[in-house]
């Protein structure tokens, strides 16, 4: 296959995770065609194979800031997937906006019924292309960084969004073994990210780590998947 189709994003993604290749992102295209093949199987297969413990993660931090009667204004779900976080962050959003690049993951997300708007366009191209948003309380990333390595264009996006009251929310795959940049690319074409990089880089861009956990993430290749769940807002100086 690796021969005979070197063209196609899910051969050279792959190939470069199983040899080892730290590229700073997938190829153009892999994502979207990963997703739009996996989008009837989705939650199915999270759920019930994987058991996966995203959405419940961050809902439990959502509800701590966030409520029925005191909700976010306005609410990212950045690749929203299928919509597993929307009916919650539904009821605690005035309103909710969800994006993925994936449009048959919008699809199944947009029958659920809770999101006020679906986008579909690329992480950071929306976020480069977006005004500033008024309202924006709460922006949710969950597993989805995990398919970026390099995280810098991503957090100089995000931070030109994000306003004195807005929390960051995300999780990303822990990557046990330094590396020089910080990230790495794994045998299972995702990405696993250093908690010391990541809090080395935030303040370039006016952020500031001001929570983490240490969580389980999923099942993988029959172990769990541990990872870091983040809390990010601006640094009191870039609000001065």
């Amino acid at each position: 296959m690796l021969e005979r189709d070197t063209d196609s994003p899910e051969v050279q993604h792959l190939s470069a995770a199983i040899h080892g290749r730290n590229p700073p992102k997938p190829p153009d295209g892999y994502v979207e065609e990963l997703f739009d093949d996996y989008a009837e199987r989705f939650e199915s297969h999270l759920l019930e194979k994987l058991h996966y413990q995203v959405p419940q993660l961050i809902v439990s931090v959502v509800q701590h800031r966030f409520t029925k009667e005191n909700p976010a204004q306005l609410c990212w779900d950045l690749g929203c997937g299928t919509g597993l976080l929307g009916p919650q962050l539904g009821a605690v959003s005035n309103r909710l906006v969800g994006v993925d690049l994936s449009e048959k993951m919008l699809q199944r997300a947009s029958e659920k019924e809770c999101y006020d708007e679906l986008i579909h366009q690329e992480l950071i191209s929306f976020l480069t292309t977006q005004p500033l948003a008024e309202g924006l309380d709460l922006v949710v990333v969950a597993d989805t960084l995990v398919y970026l390595g390099d995280l810098r264009p991503f957090f100089k996006a995000i931070c030109m969004s994000m306003g004195s009251n807005t929390q960051l929310i995300c999780t990303v795959e822990r990557l046990k073994e330094s590396t020089p940049e910080g990230f790495q690319l794994m045998p299972t074409g995702r990405y696993s990210h250093s908690l010391a990089w990541i809090e080395w880089l935030l303040p370039q861009y006016g952020l500031v780590l001001t929570r983490h956990g240490d969580v389980v993430l999923r099942q993988g290749g029959g172990t769990w998947v541990h990872g870091w769940l983040l809390i990010i807002e601006k640094t009191p100086r870039e609000l001065e």
